[in-house]
């Protein structure tokens, strides 16, 4: 009888046991301790970029000084003016209905730009690829100062976008899109700027 008292007395102190230190297995986080919480990324709602790939500049000269358009056309600002003939350039793409017009990068004063010019201030011996602009409408979702390119290394464009202007995305590129808008400070003319893609929301 002692011998069954003894064994019903250690089981029941293995249960308890058992049961204190289960417990002590769920505890809050302490003050040392840090929960791991997992953010989602932007939901931009925009549509794939199919034309995204890693372009390859074009070796090209300029033949004359070399006007500036932000755009494919006269109807787009000119604020970077001419820059002289000696300036070394690359050629991106071309676009334009009759007139053609090329993307082309260089450098002035240390700083990194992209522009539009007309195709008869170039000389290069290849072949430049054309590229159909997308037309996709987006929002602007914070208020943001565009860059000249797709990236930071480019300089920044004198003006600001402001939240809610709605904006059409050309091409996207390395994460940024190169968007067409109405100037916000010239009303009469049009611009075309590099943000992320991040700052940018699709139109239902």
């Amino acid at each position: 009888m002692r011998k069954n008292t003894f064994v019903f007395v250690c089981l029941c102190f293995a249960l308890l046991f058992g049961t204190a230190t289960a417990s002590a297995t769920i505890s809050l986080p302490t003050a040392q301790e840090s929960l791991t919480v997992y953010i989602p990324p932007p939901q931009t709602n925009l549509e794939p970029d199919a034309a995204e790939i890693e372009r390859t500049p074009i070796p090209a000269q300029l033949n004359q000084r070399m006007a500036t358009r932000s755009g494919p056309s006269s109807a787009y600002t000119e604020e970077l003016g001419t820059v002289p003939k000696t300036t070394e350039i690359v050629v991106l793409w071309q676009e334009g209905n009759g007139v053609s017009w090329v993307m082309v990068e260089f450098s002035r004063s240390g700083k990194l730009y992209r522009a539009y010019t007309g195709m008869k201030r170039i000389d290069t011996d290849s072949e430049v690829p054309e590229l159909a602009a997308k037309g996709q409408k987006a929002i602007i979702v914070p208020e943001i100062r565009p860059y000249y390119g797709p990236g930071t290394q480019y300089e920044l464009v004198n003006h600001t976008l402001r939240g809610g202007q709605i904006v059409d995305i050309c091409i996207q590129e390395r994460g940024y899109a190169l968007i067409d808008y109405v100037h916000p400070e010239e009303a009469t003319k049009r611009a075309r700027s590099w943000v992320p893609v991040s700052a940018l929301k699709g139109v239902p």
